[in-house]
């Protein structure tokens, strides 16, 4: 052989290595921006607490839905009884949440007693929930601290005077959530 023939050869080895390494990148950053497209556009949902100070204090359970696109609930579990806490028995909260739809910035609250739920000494309600979005399934836990929540201290103080007051505290609950 040659010298032309065997630079012939290793330009053509060369040319289909470098070939293949192009396709093996390509492929990886299409994955990747699917991911990424994926991640932006779906659905997070969240569960969390809320305390607001509107003329008393109150507790609220939250589920929101954070991401950009709707879900479906799928299932949602709570390792506590929270119709010990609801104002209605009968009435226990989110337990009717299979198969319901969540607009994105959508939220759910139900409100419970909070004077029981603290002096019942459970230090964290835990959630497991289960939902789809763009077809994909996903399941996530959440910890609500609530000594974390009870440690909070409000600047403000209730009051039984005029209903201008209480609309001064319903005010400024939504000024410290604008922050």
């Amino acid at each position: 052989m040659d010298a032309s023939i065997i630079i012939n050869i290793c330009s053509c080895i060369l040319t289909f290595v470098l070939s293949a390494i192009s396709v093996v990148i390509l492929i990886v950053t299409i994955r990747q921006n699917s991911l990424m497209l994926e991640n932006e556009s779906r659905a997070y949902i969240a569960i969390y607490g809320e305390i607001t100070y509107i003329n008393a204090m109150n507790f609220y359970l939250i589920i929101k839905n954070f991401g950009k696109s709707s879900a479906i609930i799928n299932s949602l579990e709570c390792d506590t009884d929270l119709s010990k806490f609801a104002y209605v028995e009968t009435l226990v909260p989110f337990s009717n949440m299979e198969n319901a739809s969540i607009a994105p910035n959508q939220s759910f609250r139900c409100a419970l007693q909070h004077g029981l739920l603290f002096l019942s000494k459970i230090p964290s309600i835990n959630f497991k929930v289960t939902y789809t979005s763009n077809d994909k399934k996903y399941s996530e836990t959440f910890c609500v601290n609530l000594k974390a929540l009870t440690g909070l201290v409000n600047a403000t103080s209730p009051s039984k005077e005029k209903p201008v007051k209480i609309i001064s505290y319903a005010l400024q609950d939504i000024n410290k959530r604008l922050l």
